[in-house]
């Protein structure tokens, strides 16, 4: 296990994420927060480049991060590799890109930080809630190694990302989220067992222009809820790009425009307390 983080906003996520998943790392944990400068010395504790906390003060204090807990075969030892040694490319080679430890057992501390696990602190992230929207990774598209892909679609088109958090959805969970659809939808069960059967990756969807209404803009983008159809009338869109069926259609969007801080805030406040 490992983290690496990446300071800067603007930095392509998607496609270091999607990079990752290709050279067989998986995503176990996921979040994008702003550390203090307090967090980012507890979390350098066991560094062993002391030489480098002031950069790491610099360059992490204060500024959007996102944080992935990676697993995979030696994963801190390829990790350092691809990041500062001989294996990197153009995209893991970047110097906004950190390993504050390649020590298994350090690097699970620093998870224990991040992530909230039992007994360690859990740095938020703050949603905005302000013109912005909800798209959730569904699990199997996380477990096909497609994250990366749908997080750089979603940039391309335009689109910014400005929360961001890695869930574990019981079943109870996935079915207060989606009580709207029960009774309604005929797939409502299974979209529940689909939702709950893994990781999801939940996202907070902005757009830089503030007279762009994303939440309708972003549903339009996302596609009917059928990737079948969504590849005949629509075939630019997420769903028609990575969706299987209509259970499996890669992504969910915020249907009702007022719904969208509702969902918002129900990941990132209500899941996140």
């Amino acid at each position: 296990m490992s983290r690496i983080y990446n300071p800067k906003f603007c930095l392509p996520a998607g496609e270091v994420i999607a990079t990752l998943e290709n050279k067989s790392f998986r995503i176990v944990n996921l979040k994008l927060l702003r550390l203090t400068s307090d967090e980012v010395k507890s979390l350098s504790e066991n560094h062993t480049d002391f030489s480098s906390i002031p950069r790491l003060l610099s360059e992490l204090s204060g500024r959007i991060v996102i944080a992935l807990e990676l697993m995979g075969a030696n994963a801190c030892e390829l990790l350092n590799e691809f990041i500062y040694g001989s294996k990197g490319d153009d995209v893991l080679s970047n110097p906004d890109l950190f390993m504050l430890t390649t020590n298994a057992s350090d690097s699970l501390k620093q998870a224990n930080k991040i992530f909230g696990y039992p007994g360690g602190m859990n740095y938020l992230g703050a949603p905005l809630l302000k013109n912005t929207t909800l798209s959730i990774i569904r699990p199997h598209a996380v477990s096909d190694g497609l994250t990366g892909k749908i997080w750089n679609a979603i940039k391309e088109k335009g689109f910014c990302v400005t929360a961001a958090r890695l869930y574990r959805l019981s079943k109870a969970d996935a079915a207060e989220f989606l009580e709207v659809y029960k009774g309604v939808v005929q797939e409502y069960p299974e979209m529940l067992d689909q939702l709950s059967s893994g990781p999801c990756i939940a996202l907070e969807i902005g757009f830089p222009d503030p007279n762009v209404n994303v939440h309708q803009t972003f549903r339009e983008f996302t596609g009917p809820i059928d990737p079948e159809i969504a590849k005949f009338l629509r075939p630019d869109t997420l769903r028609a790009v990575f969706g299987v069926d209509k259970v499996r259609n890669a992504v969910h969007c915020t249907d009702l425009p007022g719904d969208t801080e509702l969902e918002v805030n129900y990941f990132f406040n209500n899941l996140d307390k």
